[in-house]
């Protein structure tokens, strides 16, 4: 993979399946990546409309997280 700075450490962010509920407060598509990091996962979300987003670390050792939630 070729990058502008092909030196320098590249996260890859790799894209989560999400949904929402119909009913929610929020009508708007989301968005959710995360990119594995030592000790876990950074995971960002934003909503496709608008400017609202977030970054959060998700501890996960040992990568078994598989991006989906419990339901």
């Amino acid at each position: 993979m070729s990058t502008p700075h092909s030196d320098k450490p590249v996260l890859f962010w790799e894209m989560l399946n999400t949904t929402r509920e119909v009913t929610g407060l929020l009508h708007s598509d989301y968005l959710a990546e995360r990119a594995k990091v030592p000790g876990g996962c950074l995971v960002i979300s934003q909503f496709k409309i608008g400017s609202a987003h977030g970054l959060a670390f998700m501890p996960d050792p040992n990568h078994t997280w598989d991006g989906g939630s419990v339901r």
